[in-house]
């Protein structure tokens, strides 16, 4: 068995003492329940007379074949030739991705370019608007012969153009980043 990239011997072998580690299968007596245990016994009779003894109606009887961490231990450094570790190999990535499917072109998405292109000249037309909206009121304020109300409803011209200019700016963005999502979820 490899283990830490070495040959490492799980298997039980006797102990120093003579004895040997031995799983035995069986049923409680006084409940019936199945029951697991592990016992040290010489050979596999005396290990039956010990389960017998802990109230066990032995099923089956073997050895038991994974050493303890005591004994791996001890095993390492009784044999310190053995001890050193190689070095790791190096993790490979695995594709996921299954062979037999036909990889998908991401698609375009020129109507969201062009729907973003669009709202962008549109918001920077009312922009423009707005800009000269505002130039307007500032001339109307300026020159005493206007009534005050034509100076107030450029002003209110000129803020509601510039709104309008940022919502439809948003929407171009909008429409760049709808269609960013959307290829990214191509690249999955």
């Amino acid at each position: 068995m490899r283990a830490w990239g070495r040959d490492v011997n799980y298997y039980s072998s006797p102990f120093v003492d003579g004895t040997m580690r031995w799983n035995i299968e069986g049923a409680d007596q006084q409940t019936g329940q199945d029951r697991v245990i592990a016992i040290d016994a010489a050979d596999q009779a005396d290990a039956e007379r010990k389960a017998r003894a802990r109230g066990i109606l032995v099923s089956t009887i073997y050895p038991t074949t994974l050493k303890t961490a005591i004994e791996r231990t001890e095993e390492e450094i009784v044999s310190p030739s053995q001890t050193a570790v190689p070095p790791a190999a190096p993790a490979s990535t695995l594709n996921y991705r299954a062979s037999s499917l036909p990889r998908q072109t991401v698609p375009n998405y020129r109507g969201l370019q062009i729907g973003s292109f669009v709202l962008g000249v549109f918001a920077l037309l009312y922009y423009i608007c707005g800009g000269i909206g505002l130039v307007f009121g500032i001339l109307s304020v300026q020159d005493s012969s206007r009534v005050r109300f034509d100076a107030a409803q450029a002003f209110l011209w000129a803020l509601l153009l510039a709104m309008g200019g940022g919502v439809l700016h948003a929407m171009s963005a909008a429409c760049i980043a709808l269609r960013d999502i959307a290829r990214n979820s191509f690249n999955r």
